[in-house]
């Protein structure tokens, strides 16, 4: 991801015995400088990282399965954040418009993070919610209920937890193909979420609304993320990547 500088303290480190557990509380650092990392990467490329300039690690297909990496994260300082999409919502028999009251999935959740020592989640929502016009304004209300609650469960759990959430640019543009955010209401969830990770290596996609192209050309970023304040989530909530 695209540092914006490198952070302040974060908190002491974690003795050996503590590493696998989450991070206790401490201000959020100013700047984030976020690595992320897949479930197939061999993890010896983790000791390659440029350490001292992390923050946070996003791991993107292990949810709880990793407990090294989260050792080797708390051992620098940085925080943990597990990604959670599709499949988490089915592993949890959670429906994001619907199964909004199931207290006992969103303790699980809770529970099942803590236990992994990480320390929060990443919710990366990039399909529709609603292809339906007509359903779009249920599902604005109910995606932003799903995260109020998910928030609810997980700071019960680990007071110090981090919720973040994977946007994409031009939040402002009135057409669901590019960027689908008819479906999301952005000032609420900016609300409930720590951070928008805003995934700007799919700028050059906006061009032609075809297959992401992988180029964030600096030249187009501040068009990417300009529309945020127009809607009222301020760019100091922004993490850029």
């Amino acid at each position: 991801l695209l540092p914006l500088l490198v952070a302040a303290t974060l908190t002491a480190l974690p003795s050996a015995d503590d590493c696998a557990r989450p991070l206790p509380p401490a201000p959020l650092p100013e700047r984030e400088v976020v690595a992320t990392t897949f479930s197939k990467v061999d993890g010896s490329v983790w000791s390659d990282w440029e350490w001292g300039s992390i923050t946070t690690v996003v791991d993107v297909y292990r949810f709880g399965n990793e407990s090294s990496l989260a050792c080797r994260a708390h051992s620098h300082g940085a925080r943990l954040l597990y990604n959670f999409g599709d499949k988490e919502f089915l592993h949890w028999g959670l429906n994001r418009s619907r199964d909004l009251h199931n207290a006992s999935a969103y303790a699980g959740v809770a529970a099942a993070l803590a236990a992994s020592g990480a320390d929060g989640l990443l919710v990366d929502v990039e399909s529709n919610v609603a292809k339906d016009p007509s359903q779009q304004a249920a599902a604005r209300t109910g995606f932003t209920l799903f995260m109020v609650q998910l928030r609810r469960a997980l700071l019960a759990a680990n007071p110090a937890a981090v919720l973040a959430f994977a946007a994409t640019g031009y939040p402002d543009r009135p057409d669901s193909n590019k960027g689908a955010w008819p479906h999301f209401d952005l000032p609420a969830l900016a609300n409930t979420t720590d951070y928008f990770y805003v995934m700007a290596y799919g700028t050059d996609a906006f061009r032609d609304n075809q297959t992401a192209h992988s180029n964030a050309q600096l030249s187009m970023l501040h068009g990417l993320i300009a529309g945020y304040p127009k809607i009222g989530v301020p760019l100091h909530h922004l993490v850029l990547g």
